[in-house]
Order: C-alpha cells, then sequence, then structure tokens
C-alpha cells in the first residue's frame, strides 16, 4: 500500500486518489529501503524536499518543502533502522546536514558493482539497469530529470518516487544473496561500512588558499612558456625545414626562433620525433607521442619535451579550472567507491582529489582555514609490506623487517663487485649503479620481462636477460606466489584479492579459445613456425628498407613455413599478450586490492571515532589518496587526533596483513605540504 504523508491532503487530491496517514501510523520494519528527493545535486546548498520509505509492504512519501515536515521530524523513525538504498552516499550526504549519521546502511549500488567487477567494461549500475538486470522490472526514469523542478505536483513524479523504494528490499535481497553465493560478504560489509565515511569526506571538502593557487597558476604558465620556448629554439637550431623567418611587419618585435608547425598538435610534432630518430610506436605498431613511449629514448629532445608537458598538464589540469570550482577556500569532489582494484576515485568531469601532485608548490597550497590545522597519515611502503607479506619473498621480507634497501639487493646481483658493500656504501659510493637497478626493479615487479627492459631502457636484450634472471633469482618467492595467482585466475576466470574480492579476467572466453588453439599445436608444427618467423620479417625488414632496390629484396626461401607462420600469427600472439596481461594483473591487482581494503578500512575507523568523541565538523577528513588520510582539525583537537590518525592507519594495515606489520606516522602542519 502506497502512503502519502503530509500537512496538506488538499494539494494531492487535485492531482489524484491516494492514501495518507500520519509519521506515528508508519509500521516499519527493522531493515527499511530508503530514498531522497532534492532540489539539487549538491547537499551543500540544496536540500530535501521528500523522503521515501519503503518496508517490503507499505511505501511512504514524507512531503517535506513547504510549511510541511521537516526531515528532523522524520529522525525519530529511522535512525535504529538498517537503511538500504542505491547510491546511499548520495542521501547521506543529505542527512549530514541534520546530524543524522545513520551506523547501518545497505547499499543496492555496490552490491552490484562488487558482484559485477570487471564484468563488462563500463557496466551499468544505476537504480534502473540494476532493477532491471536482476529483478526484470523496468523502471522509468524520465521524470528524473526534471523532478528537482516540479517536485511533487504531478501523478508521474509522485509514482517516480513510490517507485524508488517500492522493490528496494527485495532487490537487496536478491543481489545479497549472489553476494553471499559467491564468496562477497567480507568486502561488501567493508564497503557499506566505508560509504558513511566517503559521504562525510565529501561534504568536507580538501582547504585551499586561492591566493596560493593563483601565484601557482602564474608559475605553472610561465614555465609552459619557458619550456614551449625551448622547443621551438630547439627545432628551429636542428630542423631546418621548418624554420618561419618571415618577419611580420606589423609585430617586427615578435621576430625570432619561429617555426612553421604547432606543437600542441600530435600529428605534426610526430614528424619532429621521427626526424631525431626517437621511437614513436607503441606496441600495436600506431604512432604516438605519450610519454610511456617516447621516454625509451636518451635523446636530449625527449627530457625538454616531457618538462613541457608536465608544466603544460599542470596548467591545464591543475590550473584555472580548479581555482574557479573553489567555494568559500575549499574544494569539493564527487568519489566513486570502487574501481576494479577497490582503490577509490573520482568521478569524470569532477576535480580529481587522489591526483594531486605532491610537490611542494602545489600542496602548500591546501592550508587549513584559521584555527585549524592539517594532519596527515601515510604507510611506510605499504605495496612492498602487502607484497612481502603475501608473498612470503625473502628479499622483500628482509626490507620490512630489517630496512633492507631493495634497490641495493638488486644492484648487487647486477654489479657482483658489490656483493660484499652495506646498503649505505652502495647508496653514497655508487650512486649511479643504485640508480640503474630502479626502473628495472619497478618493470620487473609489476609483471615486465626482458622484454620490457629492452624496449623500455634501451638497454641490449642480452643485458635486459641478465637483469630478468637476476631479479628472478632475487624474488624467487614473489614469482613463486604470482605464478601461483595466475594458475588460479586462469583456472577459474577471476583473480580473488581479499575479503572475496574478485577481478573477472579480460577476454576470458577469448583467452581459453586461443589457449586451446596454441596448445593443438605440435611440436613439428612449432619448428615450422619458428622457420617461418624468421622469413616472415626477413621478407617484412627488406619491404620496408627503402635502400634496397626492388630486384634485391629479400625472396621467401621455405613458403611452407611461411604461409604457416602467417596463419596462425595472431592466435599465438594474442595468446601470449593477454597470457602476460594476466601474469602483470596477478602480480598488481591482490597487492593494489588489499592496500584498498586497508585505506577504506583505516578511513572508516577514523570517521567512527569522530562520531564517538562529537568531532564532527571539528575534525574533517579531506582526502584519502591511495595510501594517506589528510584530515583538517581545529587546533584544540589535533594532538588526540594525530594519534588516533597514527592508531587507526596502523589497525587498518594490520588487519590484512598476515605475518608482517605495518609502520604509519601522523604529522601536524598548516598546509598539506607541511603534515606529510
Amino acid at each position: 500500500m502506497n502512503y502519502i504523508i503530509t500537512k496538506h491532503p488538499e494539494y494531492f487530491q487535485k492531482i489524484g486518489q491516494y492514501a495518507y496517514c500520519n509519521l506515528e501510523d508508519m509500521v516499519l520494519t527493522d531493515t527499511i529501503a530508503i530514498d531522497t528527493e532534492t532540489t539539487g545535486l549538491t547537499a551543500r546548498y540544496n536540500d530535501i524536499f521528500c523522503v521515501q520509505i519503503g518496508t517490503g509492504t507499505n511505501n511512504y512519501i514524507v512531503q517535506l518543502y513547504d510549511d510541511n515536515y521537516s526531515f528532523n521530524n522524520v529522525i525519530p523513525y529511522i535512525k535504529d533502522k538498517v537503511l538500504i538504498g542505491h547510491n546511499i552516499k548520495f542521501d547521506l550526504g543529505f542527512f549530514y546536514k541534520y546530524n543524522f549519521f545513520p551506523e547501518n546502511v545497505l547499499d543496492t549500488m555496490l552490491a552490484s558493482k562488487i558482484l559485477y567487477n570487471g564484468d563488462i567494461t563500463n557496466m551499468r549500475n544505476d537504480f534502473a539497469t540494476v532493477m532491471e538486470r536482476e529483478l526484470g522490472i523496468i523502471y522509468d526514469k524520465t521524470d528524473q530529470k526534471n523532478i528537482h523542478l516540479v517536485k511533487l505536483s504531478q501523478a508521474s513524479t509522485i509514482k517516480y518516487s513510490f517507485n524508488d523504494v517500492d522493490r528496494l528490499i527485495e532487490l537487496h535481497t536478491a543481489l545479497l544473496k549472489k553476494i553471499n553465493a559467491k564468496g562477497y560478504s567480507k568486502t561488501y560489509a567493508l564497503h557499506c561500512r566505508f560509504i558513511r565515511a566517503l559521504a562525510y569526506m565529501e561534504q568536507c571538502g580538501l582547504p585551499i588558499s586561492p591566493d596560493k593557487w593563483k601565484t601557482k597558476m602564474v608559475q605553472d604558465i610561465e614555465a609552459t612558456k619557458k619550456w614551449k620556448t625551448r622547443i621551438e629554439e630547439y627545432i628551429y637550431d636542428n630542423i631546418p625545414n621548418l624554420r618561419d623567418n618571415q618577419i611580420d611587419m606589423f609585430n617586427p618585435d615578435l621576430y625570432g626562433k619561429k617555426i612553421h608547425l604547432s606543437i600542441q598538435s600530435p600529428k605534426q610534432m610526430l614528424k619532429v620525433f621521427e626526424f631525431f630518430n626517437i621511437p614513436t610506436k607503441d606496441k600495436e605498431g600506431k604512432d604516438s607521442i605519450n610519454e610511456n613511449i617516447i621516454n625509451k629514448s636518451k635523446h636530449e629532445f625527449v627530457e625538454i619535451w616531457l618538462k613541457f608537458q608536465n608544466a603544460h598538464h599542470r596548467v591545464t589540469t591543475f590550473g584555472n579550472n580548479i581555482y574557479q570550482q573553489i567555494e568559500n577556500d575549499r574544494i569539493y569532489t564527487e568519489f566513486n567507491p570502487m574501481v576494479d582494484t577497490a582503490r577509490l576515485s573520482s568521478y569524470r568531469g569532477a576535480i580529481n582529489f587522489l591526483n594531486f601532485p605532491a610537490d611542494e608548490i602545489t600542496r602548500s597550497c591546501f592550508v587549513a582555514n584559521p584555527g585549524n590545522v592539517m594532519i596527515v597519515s601515510d604507510w611506510s611502503g605499504q605495496e612492498t609490506v602487502i607484497a612481502a607479506d603475501l608473498s612470503g619473498d625473502d628479499a622483500m621480507t628482509k626490507s620490512v623487517v630489517e630496512g633492507a634497501d631493495l634497490h641495493s639487493l638488486l644492484a648487487r646481483i647486477l654489479f657482483p663487485e658489490l656483493a660484499l658493500l652495506t646498503d649505505e656504501e652502495i647508496m653514497t659510493e655508487h650512486y649511479e649503479k643504485r640508480k640503474a637497478s630502479k626502473a628495472p626493479r619497478f618493470a620487473m615487479q609489476y609483471g615486465g620481462n626482458a622484454y620490457t627492459l629492452h624496449v623500455n631502457e634501451g638497454i641490449s636484450m642480452k643485458r635486459a636477460t641478465a637483469i630478468e634472471i637476476g631479479f628472478k633469482e632475487l624474488h624467487a618467492g614473489l614469482y613463486k606466489w604470482g605464478a601461483e595467482v595466475f594458475k588460479k585466475a586462469v583456472d577459474r576466470g577471476y583473480i580473488e584479492s581479499v575479503d572475496g574480492w574478485k577481478l573477472r579476467l579480460p577476454k576470458f572466453e577469448k583467452f581459453l579459445s586461443l589457449r586451446n588453439n596454441v596448445n593443438n599445436i605440435t611440436s613439428d608444427d612449432w619448428t615450422l613456425y619458428k622457420i617461418g618467423k624468421i622469413e616472415y620479417k626477413e621478407y617484412m625488414n627488406s619491404r620496408e628498407d627503402e635502400s634496397i632496390k626492388k630486384e634485391d629484396k629479400y625472396t621467401i626461401k621455405d613458403k611452407e613455413a611461411y604461409n604457416y607462420y602467417k596463419s596462425i600469427k595472431k592466435t599465438v600472439s594474442g595468446y601470449f599478450k593477454l597470457r602476460a596481461e594476466y601474469q602483470r594483473l596477478c602480480l598488481n591487482n591482490p597487492v593494489q586490492t588489499r592496500g584498498a581494503h586497508q585505506l577504506k578500512l583505516a578511513v572508516s575507523l577514523v570517521f567512527e571515532w569522530i562520531l564517538k568523541n562529537n568531532l564532527i565538523g571539528k575534525v574533517l577528513i579531506c582526502n584519502s589518496p591511495h595510501d594517506e588520510i589528510v584530515l583538517e582539525s581545529n587546533l584544540e583537537y589535533a594532538p588526540i587526533t594525530r594519534k588516533a590518525l597514527e592508531e587507526c592507519m596502523i589497525e587498518g594495515g594490520n588487519y590484512y596483513l598476515s605475518n608482517l606489520t605495518i609502520k604509519a606516522d601522523a604529522n601536524i602542519g598548516n598546509s598539506w605540504y607541511e603534515a606529510k
């Protein structure tokens, strides 16, 4: 039965036939569905105009606008209930305005996102889609766009409002059944706990000094101009045919080292990189001047270009667009509770709170409001601790427990003459050799191989192979664990990380088909394949080499092998490409996902501490980028807040470790940078 709760039933009697009751007449179960309709999407300056409550038997719309009820009148009836919502973070933002902080919330959007993680790229989890997918119910969401304007003034918006809670409990029951059956219950429970804290963090925002940000913007613009000039001068000096020597008769002062191309055009800049013989081909053979492609070259132009790109990025991404969104010395974002690794993100179009540069000029702009301080904590070597804990790798464990320097450990293997030296001696007396181990370590730890090193670092395959062998020898435990994760993943079709969190392997059906085809290749066929591969490369290289005359081009000697190689080339390369992608995921995803769970538990603990100590509004959760929590606290509560933050970080981190423990320190400062 649907009921409207209003002080003015005559208003609705003009619209249609409805049943009415009072707030005290509601018959509510311990678990209720809840939704709100609001005058806009932002709780900071919009409000609730009606709240809908569903029990699975009865549905209630409580009219709140004009001279009707206030949301405060509703709170006593729902404060001890378990609340089910869809994207309940949105509703919580409005509840918090009324000092209503429900203890137990459940979310069908979170359940859907967890349940189908990695299933389909950009899979939709909006209310209408989830309802149709799980219960086969099709809801018309047309009124969603205009309900904030027309409110409950027409039959369609009233029906729409009832629909939002009518079958919501049934939807949650269906999703929860699948969640429990597939082992997601622990990660779902954590995310329902975390969403309360995330809603608070979203409303707190991040303090910022408009003046400091403006100064930073000017410096970024000047840096961009400086590096733009350097690029244009370099091209002018080295590529004569791109010089523009025409004098502008109206602006003779502009005459200088001008060029005939736009450095903002990737297509035009490709010609420049090709002129300097800087590799621009990606793995697919397509031209690109992205950083991860061109930084394989040691050419000095690459360094100049990347400095320009970095400065330009700071202007376009961390410049005026953020300045224009400052509200009362704060900025805000809209958080996406999870991506495929369970990490937090910012929704597209919102300020990316999780990607601010860590340099002094940027983070010094985030200054606590008067009377407040910033308190920041992060974990020491979070991903290394997690990887060591999961794999039992001796070298990583030694690094965590004894403080051994991982770069020095690898340097001893790559450079035998360092074998008897201490970490300190290597770091102070053999800086370049230690530095030479950094890039290979990062590449190999996250699924790279000798070929990756050969391409990315521009070193010979012989040396790259030696580095790969040395790294695998040093981290035998990591590779043994990774192989076990990979075997389970390809047997199941997904990687299981922590608390039941799963990531479905992309293109898994295709992988199974390719693997079956590759496994059916006989040893004789592999021999034929290898011969054909040599023939194919010789032939293609000859065709592409313009210095070789047509009559001298390579002639295929073994056509059978050549044709066989061509016939299965895509199958073999497709299989090994997906296999390598899975192996990288199996090393990375369990570590990143466990790290995300650590952070979400720590943030939840901080929020619960704030609630317990009646510090809402006095201690603000401002940001939580990856392995870090950023708070703003009233100066009076700073000492106890710093201590509590440290304890929450350590408790949240250690909860997800089995053999090791993790360290975290919290610091106080006037800005994010000072507190870091």
